[in-house]
């Protein structure tokens, strides 16, 4: 559970993460937003992300 400090400065931790995806976003390299709420689901659809971009034939 958070604390009431860091309740407090949400929407300062959300300023700065919004800057740092924005600064760190390349063409090369680009952030991809996961919308999980369980660590499994989440890793499960970053594999996904992962092989989607890998090349293979059938």
């Amino acid at each position: 559970p958070m604390d009431e400090s860091a309740r407090k400065l949400w929407d300062v931790y959300t300023k700065y993460k919004e800057v740092m995806l924005r600064d760190t976003n390349t063409d090369h390299a680009p952030w991809i937003i996961i919308d999980a709420n369980k660590k499994t689901e989440a890793r499960i659809a970053a594999i996904e992300h992962i092989l989607k971009t890998i090349p293979y034939n059938d």
